[in-house]
């Protein structure tokens, strides 16, 4: 079964009169009049999806759970002015009839479709940006530091010449926000429910502070803020979004600590190709659970009708063996990943001994070369993954082959040879190599513990450089922790992530490659300095600084340019020759499970990928799902 070229998008519209049908619990509240017929709750010109395998029928609803972080149901149930397609190579409308930049590459610019609403009726405009500018960015008891977010220090304008124009623009040519838009351009980006937030704003409600003080507050603006956001790190839903007006095909109408309901939104702006407004499935029912343990029992069991962002590869034995028993399929879809787990020796840890160890190139490559991808690849991923660098996916323009290859052999003889050769050539009574004054060389490195079999990953890495003499430990917690823990710079030894894409549509923050984001655990202390301009922090020397520079120009240059191709060249080159990261193995495959009852998901293996390059769930596109006969 193939998907349409676009993923979804026909780019049909229906003339006004088009007979349009809606759930039959839509047309009941229709006919008691507690709701306007369809035609005048969908925009003037709906959003017309092609399903992917068939019409669906309404009803049912969907189970769904996980340990930490909701990224599953979360991203299947977001809708953002624009979306990524199924690679993350390519945005299409979604909230939006239209976008595009402008000539001089300093704007973007939407047009909203009108009648379009929130899912309580109001009318989504131009309105909501406007104020969510007016009122949230540039307001310095909401946002201290200024609207944003900002490129090359200067903050972004929002200008609406109509009720159904948005401009978003910077002095400068801003060819990298649509990566910020795509990714999170959605209700907590540059638009907001304002007819509905304006109540718990103290410029709009004198009673907002004392509304703060009576749910536990501390003041007025964490109240806002906890209304605005869906959630924290952990889950995606709180019990301060039930209700609240959103664009998404479901709204969040009950929650607990561990559970929470959605039900269909009644105003949602897309409809399928012969006009049934979807999404089709009446609500989704989500658990938070104690461990992964209880998540793979449940997975297992059939009792969740979707898993992806918490399964591990190395349980496909599990998994396939329960197929039957559990009325589901296991699907294998492609990771948008060079390497499964990156490792980062920190350059500035807190131990200036070890931190100039680990700026010893040799010492970079002889972690490498000590590691067998071959080995974790068949161990972990039953040789279906590609031993990998850390570096940037091998579509991207200006990719090097050599990039992905560089110092990925097997060869503990020169890792044994270059770790000598460094002054790190004494033992001690347990045969741990030393320090050059004379401790014991031990090596940390931390996982944060969320998608992907990182720890069997992590265990095998851990074996081959104790092999070569470097006393080897790792630390997995909660990643809620690990979040804490990089926020602290230079007091993780060796920090650890996967690589996701960095080319075009993941350029706003390349992740580890990156100098002002802190998951560039290798640039530790020097990513505060790049932060605030100089500001604060230690100031790196004058390569890395050279390398920044690169990346800085590299974002700002036009995609599809040679410019763009000769920065990106320079700048990922720099970084590949350096081995500031150090990959294992990529491109791996990550499991899938759609319980069978479940309709219109995309079975095509070939075009079936995962990666926050495109918002994990999100393409999977889960209001065209549907359950026969529920």
């Amino acid at each position: 079964m193939m998907m349409p070229e676009h993923d979804r998008n026909t780019g049909m519209t229906y003339d006004l009169g088009k007979d349009y049908k809606e759930a039959p619990a839509l047309a009941d509240m229709v006919a008691a009049g507690e709701l306007p017929p369809v035609e005048e709750r969908l925009p003037d010109e709906p959003l017309v999806w092609q399903p992917w395998e068939a019409i669906g029928n309404y009803g049912g609803r969907t189970n769904w759970a996980s340990v930490a972080i909701s990224v599953d149901i979360g991203n299947a149930n977001r809708t953002d002015a624009v979306a990524y397609n199924m690679e993350g190579t390519a945005l299409v409308n979604d909230a939006v009839k239209s976008h595009h930049v402008s000539s001089d590459g300093t704007t973007v610019v939407y047009e909203l479709r009108k009648g379009h609403k929130w899912s309580d009726g109001a009318p989504f405009t131009s309105a909501n940006f406007q104020w969510h500018f007016d009122n949230y960015m540039v307001n310095e008891e909401l946002s201290p530091s200024g609207p944003g977010p900002k490129i090359n220090g200067k903050p972004p304008k929002v200008e609406t010449p109509d009720e159904l124009t948005v401009e978003i623009s910077y002095p400068d040519p801003v060819p990298i926000l649509l990566d910020r838009l795509g990714r999170g351009g959605s209700e907590r980006g540059f638009y907001l429910s304002s007819h509905y937030m304006e109540q718990y704003h103290a410029d709009f409600n004198a009673d907002a502070p004392k509304m703060a003080s009576d749910e536990g507050f501390d003041d007025w603006t964490q109240l806002f803020k906890a209304k605005m956001r869906w959630g924290a790190h952990q889950t995606w839903f709180t019990e301060h979004a039930v209700n609240r007006p959103v664009l998404a095909p479901w709204t969040l109408t009950a929650h607990s600590a561990d559970r929470a309901s959605l039900d269909r939104n009644p105003y949602y702006h897309i409809v399928d190709t012969e006009g049934h407004q979807l999404p089709y499935v009446d609500g989704l029912n989500y658990e938070l659970l104690s461990d992964k343990e209880v998540y793979q029992i449940r997975i297992t069991a059939g009792s969740l009708d979707f898993g992806q962002f918490e399964l591990d590869f190395n349980n496909m034995p599990l998994y396939r063996d329960n197929e039957t028993s559990g009325n589901y399929r296991t699907l294998i879809s492609k990771a948008l990943r060079s390497s499964a787990l990156a490792l980062q020796p920190n350059w500035t840890y807190k131990d200036a001994a070890v931190a100039e160890i680990f700026q010893e190139l040799d010492f970079r490559i002889a972690l490498s070369v000590a590691i067998d991808r071959d080995a974790i690849n068949d161990a972990v991923f039953f040789g279906l993954a590609t031993p990998f660098q850390g570096t940037i996916l091998p579509s991207y323009t200006f990719y090097e082959d050599h990039w992905g290859t560089i110092h990925t052999e097997f060869d503990p003889a020169k890792a044994n040879e270059l770790l000598d050769g460094i002054g790190l050539d004494q033992r001690d009574g347990e045969g741990w190599r030393l320090r050059p004054d004379g401790e014991r060389l031990t090596l940390i490195f931390e996982i944060g513990d969320q998608e992907g079999p990182k720890d069997a990953i992590a265990e095998l890495v851990a074996e081959n450089w104790r092999d070569v003499g470097l006393d080897t430990q790792w630390n997995q917690m909660e990643r809620p922790l690990y979040e804490e823990r990089l926020d602290q710079l230079t007091e993780i030894m060796i920090g650890t992530e996967h690589t996701e894409a960095a080319g075009y549509f993941t350029r706003w923050v390349p992740w580890v490659w990156g100098y002002k984001g802190k998951r560039a655990v290798w640039a530790g202390g020097w990513t505060r300095w790049f932060a605030t301009d100089g500001a604060e922090g230690a100031e790196p020397p004058a390569e890395i600084k050279a390398n920044a520079d690169l990346k800085f120009a590299w974002q700002l240059a036009a995609p599809g340019t040679a410019e763009y191709d000769d920065l990106g060249r320079q700048y990922f080159g720099w970084q590949a020759e350096q081995l500031t990261v150090i990959g294992t193995v990529g491109l791996a495959p990550q499991p899938v499970i759609i319980n069978n009852r479940v309709k219109n998901f995309p079975d095509d293996e070939e075009n079936l990928w995962f990666g926050a390059g495109a918002n994990f769930t999100k393409p999977y596109r889960a209001f065209q799902w549907f359950i026969p006969d529920a």
